[in-house]
């Protein structure tokens, strides 16, 4: 009796792949990790997805040691394939988040010379060395960075703010020189304490600088934890295009980000609305 079972699947391959594909982006990494048991073709469709927003939480950073340990495994085991992690890797990780100075230099640096696709990174350590900044340089699709202070400099002057369109920087103020390295950038972000300023006369004069050197700027967002009064008074900001945030605790947000790609901009959308309703308003 022949069975009437069958190896080969009920719809075209072509649409069974637009189906897990549909569920894998829609549903994030939960469903994905289920998806990719279900066959090994499932799995070869489905692993972009998983790899395709790669967070070190804090509190885990020991999934770094075994995410680096899965890249050399997967180097030797998938030689000379579309599987092979330099390869993949390159392709498939769009976000890229490591937002402690936990994370070591070597660490780092691996990850970022294997993927060098990344078009959403946020690195937030004190890594000032040539090596660093030849790695952080070296990503052509790179569109949004959020990056510790000291490191802004050395990334900047070794010509990395060329793709940019969204710079979240922390306790570190760009000079007009600074500004003029990074010519698509868009919105502008800084986190850091107002008590890093003499006075408020100082620190609005230090902005305007900015905002003169960026005419392209369409929104400059500054997070303030626990702002003196003078610094947290919006009125003191003629220019609409400036926005404090006081509820924002930039590591918290972008440790809530979520797994979809969509999303990882949410944060720059409220800022843009509350802009868009001064506009609307005025």
């Amino acid at each position: 009796m022949t069975s009437r079972l069958s190896s080969h699947p009920g719809f075209p391959l072509d649409l069974e792949r637009e189906i897990f594909e549909c569920a894998a982006s829609t549903h994030g990494n939960a469903v994905s990790l289920s998806l990719v048991l279900v066959s090994h073709r499932v799995r070869v469709w489905i692993e972009p997805f998983l790899y395709s927003y790669v967070q070190f939480r804090r509190g885990s950073w020991n999934r770094i040691d075994s995410f680096i340990q899965t890249l050399h495994s997967r180097r030797s085991t998938f030689p000379n394939t579309q599987r092979n992690e330099p390869t993949f890797l390159a392709k498939h990780v769009k976000s890229l988040l490591m937002p402690s100075a936990f994370v070591s230099r070597v660490q780092s640096l691996e990850l970022l010379q294997s993927c060098t696709g990344v078009e959403n990174l946020a690195l937030w350590a004190r890594y000032t060395d040539n090596e660093t900044m030849s790695a952080l340089t070296q990503l052509p699709n790179l569109k949004v960075l959020s990056l510790w202070g000291c490191m802004v400099g050395p990334f900047l002057a070794a010509g990395g703010g060329q793709t940019l369109t969204h710079f979240d920087v922390g306790c570190y103020l760009l000079t007009p020189d600074d500004c003029v390295k990074m010519p698509q950038v868009t919105h502008l972000a800084y986190n850091f304490y107002s008590e890093q300023w003499n006075s408020f006369s100082e620190f609005t004069k230090a902005l305007e600088q900015v905002l003169e050197a960026m005419p392209q700027l369409q929104v400059l967002m500054l997070i303030m934890e626990e702002p003196s009064p003078e610094f947290a008074r919006p009125t003191k900001f003629e220019d609409p295009r400036v926005v404090i945030m006081q509820d924002v605790w930039w590591p918290g947000e972008w440790d809530n980000l979520g797994e979809s790609g969509s999303r990882k901009m949410d944060i720059w959308k409220r800022v843009e609305d509350i802009i868009l309703t001064r506009k609307t308003t005025s």
